[in-house]
């Protein structure tokens, strides 16, 4: 995942406020190496979202 989020980030219509909430959680993961599972839920929404928002 960590690999793939850049590109997603770049290829999606993300808002300052969603952009800033990911760059948040992919710090907090890359430093901890780990995310609670709420995070991850709302981290792999935002992205599965962008992504079908963009594509559509």
């Amino acid at each position: 995942m960590r690999a793939t989020l850049p590109l997603l980030v770049k290829q999606s219509s993300l808002t300052p406020n969603e952009y800033l909430h990911i760059k948040t959680l992919h710090l907090i993961a890359f430093f901890t190496k780990n995310l609670t599972y709420n995070q991850f839920k709302s981290l792999k929404t935002l992205l599965i979202c962008n992504v079908l928002h963009k594509t559509l």
